[in-house]
């Protein structure tokens, strides 16, 4: 069953459950738990997509109404019906033992945010007033910041503190709060209960819509990133998949080092395009010696001298240079012939980005793309000169690849 198919099932049912309480003459509180727990169900299958695929829930917006309007064991219970349904919902092609991970995680958020809002609001004296509600709901929405962010650090996933991830809590924030105050009012005034709820949830689903599109905008970005890495492919100068191995590999090497967002976005554009100006090589040099410096051969320990590769990666540095977009990528890829070491050479912020680049690559080369030929591959790089790899990187990559075994 699709999202857009899902979503409307579980806000129906959710009202039908609301409505069958009711009639049974059941709590008021009762009939309100019930739409809540559908809308923090919808927002589990709602989220804000960032750079890496993963996102962050709608749901953490109707979380802190719950956790602020409700009593902890109440809140709990609600959190905790509503995860269990969004787990057997999750369907997306994920195993099961990720889904259950992406469940234990809601858990962990939800206890964090209803644990802080009766914590705050007990060292406030329970007091009514609109600071103390505001303070309350401000240490609810960072308790399930930082423990999501924790969370998603001890399952390896990009940090959630990027430039789109900060703009998706500050949606979820301020919306979680408007939620919030309006759903409980201050000391009895301004209560608009389960109103508040829906009117401030259009917003929210228009933010998804938007960053829907922003993830559609960055899918094209990789994917025309990927195809262009496929023209030297089907040329064959490079083995096929060359440049999507070496994309995921520095991707993850970057991830290893803790690189910041923008340069792992800059070292991943450069990785598929690290070999680009081959293309153009005739140029520079005839096309039969142009072929080996990259098919059948290594820029690392072994293969084609030094001179060759430092000539494909100018070439291509040169062509990046001058698309804004790709500069930085350029200045990576020109960088990825010089050795971790030597008097001279340019420090400058690219230069462990192009080292990483120079591992990941040589290391797919040396491994002819292969996970048999892994530890072969690590160990030749490991075999090399000490100046010619930075050790950090070549650390990063053995780390990365025991974890893919």
């Amino acid at each position: 069953m699709r999202i857009r198919t899902r979503v409307p099932a579980v806000l129906v049912a959710g009202l039908l459950a609301a409505v069958a309480v009711h009639a049974a003459d059941g709590p008021q509180a009762a009939v309100h738990a019930c739409l809540l727990a559908a809308g923090l169900v919808a927002g589990e299958l709602l989220v804000l997509r960032l750079e890496d695929g993963t996102g962050v829930p709608l749901s953490y917006a109707p979380l802190i109404a719950i956790a602020v309007g409700f009593e902890p064991d109440a809140a709990l219970v609600i959190v905790c019906g509503a995860q269990l349904v969004a787990w057997l919902l999750r369907v997306d092609g994920r195993s099961v033992a990720q889904r259950g991970l992406t469940f234990v995680q809601r858990l962990a958020v939800g206890a964090a945010a209803v644990g802080a809002a009766r914590a705050t609001w007990n060292l406030l004296d329970r007091r009514e007033t609109l600071a103390a509600v505001l303070v309350t709901i401000g240490a609810t929405i960072a308790a399930a910041m930082i423990v999501d962010e924790i969370a998603r650090r001890a399952q390896r996933l990009r940090s959630a503190t990027t430039a789109r991830g900060l703009r998706a809590w500050s949606a979820l924030g301020a919306t979680g709060a408007l939620m919030a105050l309006g759903y409980r009012g201050v000391d009895g005034d301004g209560r608009s209960g389960l109103w508040s709820l829906a009117l401030f949830a259009i917003p929210l689903v228009a933010a998804w819509y938007s960053f829907e599109r922003l993830a559609a905008v960055s899918r094209t970005h990789r994917q025309t990133l990927r195809a262009l890495s496929m023209a030297t492919e089907l040329a064959g100068f490079v083995s096929d998949g060359h440049g999507e191995r070496v994309a995921v590999l520095c991707e993850r090497i970057a991830g290893e080092l803790g690189l910041v967002p923008s340069e792992i976005d800059d070292l991943v554009a450069a990785a598929y395009l690290h070999h680009l100006g081959v293309v153009t090589i005739d140029e520079v040099m005839p096309l039969d010696a142009a072929l080996p410096i990259i098919s059948g051969g290594q820029a690392g320990p072994v293969g084609p001298g030094p001179e060759s590769v430092a000539i494909v990666a100018t070439v291509t540095s040169a062509m990046l240079a001058d698309i804004p977009a790709l500069a930085a990528a350029g200045a990576i890829v020109g960088g990825q012939p010089l050795p971790s070491r030597r008097p001279g050479d340019a420090t400058g912020e690219h230069r462990l980005t192009s080292q990483v680049l120079k591992v990941a690559s040589d290391f797919d080369d040396l491994a002819s793309g292969e996970r048999s030929g892994a530890a072969f591959a690590l160990e030749a790089l490991y075999s090399s000169p000490g100046y010619v790899y930075d050790r950090r990187v070549l650390e990063a990559l053995e780390r990365v690849v025991a974890s893919a075994d």
